[in-house]
């Protein structure tokens, strides 16, 4: 169900009506793609078809997760080290680009002000798609 999350947001349309809106809607929906699901827990979702692109994973358990692409894994911004780290399934590696957090017991806002630092500096980074 999380590829389906643009149609929570704004209805599920049908293909005629998209081709008519044209370019607007892909915009849309591509933003709303990159979701920011912290503390998202996807245990035997299926994400086959899922582009978690410039999304934000912190402190997301995706141990279980079904069909995970380590392309998408790797367009995505997580913690891959201390408090709020992210949890990929086994055998798949960190991105080297992703957070490495303070390894306390108690995570705390200034934890989430260093990642949100971080995550906007990793998407300053990147050449962002005209219009998006």
């Amino acid at each position: 169900l999380v590829h389906d999350g643009p149609e929570y947001v704004i209805g599920d349309m049908i293909s005629p009506f998209k081709a008519v809106i044209g370019g607007a809607y892909k915009q849309v929906e591509a933003r709303l793609q990159r979701a920011r699901l912290i503390g998202a827990r996807l245990h035997s979702a299926d994400l086959s078809d899922w582009s978690c692109d410039r999304a934000s994973l912190r402190s997301a358990d995706l141990l279980g997760a079904l069909n995970l692409d380590p392309a998408s894994v790797k367009a995505a911004f997580g913690v891959r080290a201390g408090v709020g780290r992210t949890i990929l399934p086994e055998g798949m590696d960190y991105p080297e680009h992703w957070h490495v957090a303070a390894d306390v017991s108690e995570d705390g806002p200034e934890h989430f002000k260093m990642y949100w630092n971080a995550y906007d500096s990793w998407l300053a980074t990147l050449v962002q798609p005209p219009g998006i």
